[in-house]
C-alpha cells in the first residue's frame, strides 16, 4: 500500500516558487493528544509516510495557554520538546500601526490612544463572557459604521469589551462628537478649537490623519492648504503635550 502525500502540504514543485514557506499549525493544542501525537513525525523529522518538507518550508505553530479557558489539550512531552515556545503580549504600538492601516474607527483608536491599558484587559478568573482584546475592538469599530443609536451602541458596546469598558468609551465619544469636521479644517473653514478634553483631541488627530490619506491618495489639492493644515496641527500637538 502506498499513502498519497496530504493534499494541504506544499509539494517541491510548489515550494520551488518560493524563497521561504510557512507551514502554520493554528490551535494545534485544541486538538486531542492523539490527533497531536500524529505531527510528531512531520515536525522533528520532516515527514509523514513517504512525503518530505521541501528543505524551504519552516513550522510554526500557535494556540491559546491552558490558564485562558479555551479548549485546550495539555501538549505531549515528546510534542512539546519538538518545539521553541514563545509566549506573545499584546502591544499598543503594534496594534496601532495596524489599526490606523486597517482605518479601525477613529472613536476606537483614540480612546485607545489615550487610554492604552484598555486595548486588552483579558482576566482568566473572570466570569465576565466579555472583555476588551485587539479583536473585539475591531468588532466595536465594525458596530460604530452601523451608525445605530446611543442605547443600541452602548448596549453592544458592552457586549463586546465589557460594561465598565462600554460606559467610559461612550463618555469619550460623547466629547468627541463635539469636535469640529476634520474636513472643515483642512479647508481653513475652522481655525480655531475650543474643545481641548485631551480624549477628543486624540480622536480628532486620528480622523485628520485618516482625512490627509485620502486627500492625498486622491491628489485633492482643495483640502491640503499646508498653512493652515500646519497651524492646527500644531495647536493639537501643543494640547497633547500639556
Amino acid at each position: 500500500m502506498v499513502w498519497g502525500a496530504p493534499s494541504e502540504l506544499p509539494s517541491e514543485e510548489f515550494a520551488a516558487q518560493f524563497d521561504n514557506i510557512v507551514l502554520f499549525l493554528d490551535e494545534m493544542n485544541s486538538a486531542a493528544p492523539a490527533v497531536q501525537a500524529a505531527a510528531y513525525q512531520l515536525i522533528l523529522n520532516r515527514k509523514v509516510g513517504a512525503y518530505k518538507l521541501p528543505d524551504n518550508v519552516m513550522i510554526v505553530a500557535a494556540g491559546n495557554r491552558e490558564a485562558d479557558k479555551g479548549v485546550t489539550y495539555r501538549m505531549p512531552a515528546p510534542l512539546a520538546n519538538r518545539f521553541i515556545h514563545l509566549e506573545l503580549a499584546v502591544n499598543f504600538n503594534d496594534w496601532f500601526d495596524w489599526a490606523v492601516d486597517k482605518k479601525i474607527h477613529n472613536d476606537v483608536v483614540g480612546f485607545l490612544q489615550f487610554s492604552k491599558k484598555d486595548l486588552y484587559n483579558f482576566d482568566p478568573k473572570s466570569p465576565s463572557r466579555s472583555f476588551a482584546t485587539p479583536r473585539s475592538w475591531t468588532f466595536v469599530s465594525e458596530l460604530l459604521e452601523d451608525d445605530l443609536d446611543v442605547e443600541t451602541t452602548t448596549d453592544l458596546t458592552s457586549g463586546t469589551v465589557g460594561e465598565g469598558l462600554a460606559i467610559k468609551f461612550m463618555a469619550h465619544r460623547k466629547v468627541a462628537a463635539s469636535m469640529p469636521n476634520p474636513s472643515d479644517i483642512l479647508s481653513g473653514k475652522v481655525k480655531e478649537l475650543k474643545q481641548t478634553e485631551i480624549s477628543a483631541m486624540y480622536s480628532l488627530t486620528v480622523s485628520l490623519c485618516y482625512e490627509l490619506k485620502e486627500a492625498s491618495d486622491a491628489n485633492n489639492k482643495k483640502l491640503l492648504n499646508m498653512d493652515v493644515r500646519t497651524e492646527i496641527m500644531q495647536v493639537i500637538y501643543d494640547s497633547l503635550n500639556e
